[in-house]
């Protein structure tokens, strides 16, 4: 079923409610209880209905729960369009030059706020850059494939064979990109390189958005948008001003503090989340203070078990938690085991 169900590109529903749908209407031991009814939604519905739910209504006259599909609009305000280093630029040659030229630019400053200015820079050309060539790629990917569909009808022609093969490289460019943009988006990385379904993609997105939206939650100023791919993308650029940085860090101890600026995410704790209380909050850094941290970690791993009590198992290489249980439990079965003592008895502690 779950074949079927990703073959079609549908998206199981948010529901809300009682989970199980299906009783066969017995007592006590022999109650028998399942989650038998869904409701699915493909990529054309969820564009048109954004906002629907799925009601489990409980079980009267029938073994099945009734399941009434809500269509409550709500007021939401529109969020601020944050700045996002793409997975897709990779694919296209001229990144590293916007980037290298947004390096290069002249700043002043500590060796951090450089480092902090400087990436500014290369997020302002890269959304210009990404504004011009990356805008609408909906857009041209309709507009290429009519140029393409228009020209196949004429291939005895040189000149159109020709512009037929550029604008055929063009359109599976355009249709790469297009899927790695919404792949990374709805976290659906597995699938098949090759295999393109950005309505799935788009769907899964959507879905997304609309189950595990919250109102009324202001977030700090947070990460500058790049992530650990760029740097690993663009390191011969960047290498030497991110390197200076931690080396003025570590030899002087200054932390710019819009470095340590973080956004708040919220990540679902159970299956169908309804309160605040049903999601664990996780803390986003910025990629310059997580190598910082990194380089502490490593340095201090060679130094902690001199810090650390022998007893403290915790957070420390090749120690384990469970190694003080089962010590505790040994104890307890060496005691057990004693034999009594005549005499005055002696307490164990």
């Amino acid at each position: 079923m779950i074949n079927t169900v990703n073959s079609l590109g549908l998206i199981d529903d948010q529901t809300k409610g009682n989970w199980f749908t299906w009783t066969n209407g017995r007592h006590e031991d022999e109650l028998v209880c399942e989650r038998l009814d869904k409701s699915f939604a493909n990529s054309e519905w969820i564009p048109k209905f954004p906002d629907f739910w799925v009601e489990v209504l409980p079980v009267i006259s029938s073994y099945h729960s009734p399941l009434v599909i809500h269509n409550k609009k709500h007021n939401h305000m529109p969020n601020k369009k944050l700045f996002h280093y793409e997975a897709m630029w990779l694919q296209h040659p001229q990144v590293k030059e916007i980037v290298r030229g947004a390096w290069q630019k002249s700043v002043i400053g500590s060796t951090a706020s450089q480092v902090r200015q400087k990436i500014h820079n290369a997020c302002k050309d890269l959304a210009i850059w990404d504004k011009n060539n990356f805008g609408n790629l909906g857009y041209y990917i309709k507009m290429t494939q009519e140029q393409v569909e228009k020209m196949q009808t004429n291939l005895l022609d040189q000149n159109t064979r020709q512009q037929e093969f550029i604008s055929r490289k063009k359109l599976d460019f355009h249709m790469k990109c297009e899927e790695i943009k919404w792949a990374q988006r709805a976290k659906k990385l597995w699938l098949v390189k090759g295999d393109i379904n950005t309505k799935y993609f788009h769907s899964v997105v959507n879905h997304q958005r609309m189950k595990f939206r919250l109102k009324n939650i202001k977030l700090p100023n947070g990460p500058d948008g790049m992530t650990a791919m760029f740097y690993q993308h663009c390191w011969e650029i960047v290498q030497h001003k991110v390197m200076n940085m931690v080396g003025f860090f570590l030899s002087g101890g200054h932390l710019l503090r819009t470095m340590n600026h973080t956004h708040i995410t919220l990540i679902p704790k159970v299956e169908d989340p309804q309160e605040f209380i049903d999601y664990r909050p996780i803390s986003l850094y910025n990629p310059t203070y997580k190598i910082i941290s990194k380089v502490l970690t490593n340095r201090l791993q060679g130094i902690l078990p001199d810090l650390i009590s022998p007893f403290q198992n915790a957070f420390v290489k090749c120690r384990l938690i469970q190694d003080n249980i089962l010590i505790a439990s040994e104890v307890l079965h060496y005691i057990w085991g004693c034999k009594k003592v005549k005499g005055d008895g002696q307490p164990l502690k």
